[in-house]
């Protein structure tokens, strides 16, 4: 909710791909894919073309033992020299602001590679998509079943 009340201030369509699903998850794997998911979209959501359609879209997928993270925006994408550079800590595309910048990508990476994962970015002609995976258990039975929505 928090993530869509920012870019509706900010003038961007925040979608939610028509084939998303997740499953309820481990509390501290779903606070960790919370970590992902929000600093994905508030990279796109920056990054979002300043004129035109603007627009952030997130699809996530799950299956037996991982959960796949996919967000696209419609930005001009990220140049192919800094596609790795882009995790790096510290590093920004953006003007310098008080307080410390290039760390939320650089966190994304570290968090899906606690988790077995992995995270990259390619570009296609409408903007940048960022793919995130990571190993994650899910709650089941009983425990699912008794546990607090």
């Amino acid at each position: 909710m928090a993530k869509a009340s920012l870019a509706a201030e900010r003038k961007v369509s925040l979608r939610i791909s028509d084939d998303t699903a997740l499953e309820r998850l481990a509390p501290e794997d779903a606070a960790d894919v919370a970590t992902v998911v929000g600093n994905l979209v508030d990279n796109a959501v920056d990054a979002a073309a300043p004129d035109g359609q603007r627009w952030v879209e997130v699809a996530l997928r799950q299956d037996a033992s991982s959960v796949e993270i996919v967000v696209r925006d419609s930005g001009p994408g990220v140049a192919p020299e800094l596609a790795r550079e882009v995790f790096s800590h510290g590093f920004t595309t953006k003007a310098a602001r008080e307080g410390e910048r290039g760390i939320g990508l650089a966190l994304t990476k570290l968090v899906c590679e606690r988790h077995g994962g992995e995270i990259s970015v390619s570009n296609t002609p409408d903007g940048a998509v960022f793919t995130a995976r990571m190993t994650v258990g899910r709650l089941t039975g009983t425990l699912a079943e008794g546990a607090a929505p």
